[in-house]
């Protein structure tokens, strides 16, 4: 499977390789030594993923959004593994989710979704007044919760079987590897796309792009699914059709009605 890492460290190649034959000074030649924040490099990987697509997109003729879709562009959180935040990270702490919202860092979670900063300084960040807590148990807290959605599993291996590709696009910090060293749901796609490795958040236009930049698809032949509209908005913008997850079965009746899964690959 070519994973977000992968595809990072591919980006990464190439940037150096830009930035070295830039004879200007000032941050390039910082970056040419690696000598610059991850946050920079995280983003200038994005801006790079999506200037590679912009340049790919001459090459191609664009199809009908009719067509079936030949890739299934899938969220992972809340659309087909159970997000803990909502109630097993405040029950960790003792508190209800309106209690824990007053109190937290409003900025340390999305900081750490993006690859700015790592797990310990989010650890450290996570509350507002830099308050001690067990930072420990609370990473084993969220590997305790994370688990798919009923049914999601079931799906994803009757897409698999059916012959489907499958990519992920997720925004999640570099947690994602604890949830599939878990769930295991790297065995059912051929790669994986997190925010923390490409600097940049759904439903940013950037990084659409970036994942238009390193699949073998153009955006009409690509079907997005998320839990959020806002991001399936961001998708249609990046020219793939949409679809607003609400739940397994209603998801799976949708992909059969399209004629992406058969009647045939359905779970008995």
């Amino acid at each position: 499977m070519l994973t977000t890492d992968f595809f990072a460290r591919d980006l990464r190649a190439k940037l150096r390789e830009a930035l070295i034959r830039n004879d200007s000074p000032g941050e390039n030649n910082g970056l040419a030594t690696m000598g610059v924040e991850s946050s920079k490099a995280n983003c200038s990987l994005c801006c790079l993923a999506a200037t590679t697509w912009r340049c790919r997109t001459t090459l191609h003729t664009r199809t009908s959004m009719t067509q079936t879709p030949n890739l299934l562009l899938l969220d992972l959180m809340g659309t087909l593994v159970r997000e803990p935040f909502y109630r097993d990270v405040p029950a960790f702490f003792g508190m209800s989710l309106s209690e824990l919202l007053a109190v937290k860092n409003p900025t340390s979670w999305i900081e750490f979704e993006n690859g700015r900063i790592d797990e310990a300084a989010f650890l450290k960040d996570f509350f507002a007044d830099g308050r001690s807590f067990d930072h420990k148990g609370m990473i084993e807290q969220m590997r305790e919760s994370y688990e798919y959605l009923l049914g999601a599993e079931q799906l994803l291996s009757d897409l698999h079987s059916a012959g489907v590709r499958m990519s992920i696009l997720s925004n999640y910090p570099s947690w994602y590897r604890m949830i599939d060293e878990k769930l295991g749901f790297s065995r059912f796609v051929e790669s994986s796309f997190f925010s923390c490795d490409l600097g940049c958040r759904k439903p940013d236009l950037t990084i659409y792009e970036a994942v238009l930049g390193a699949v073998d698809s153009n955006p009409e032949q690509i079907l997005f699914v998320d839990d959020r509209p806002e991001n399936c908005v961001g998708a249609e913008r990046a020219g793939m059709s949409a679809l607003h997850f609400t739940d397994v079965p209603g998801l799976r009746a949708e992909l059969t009605r399209r004629q992406i899964l058969h009647i045939g690959a359905q779970a008995s």
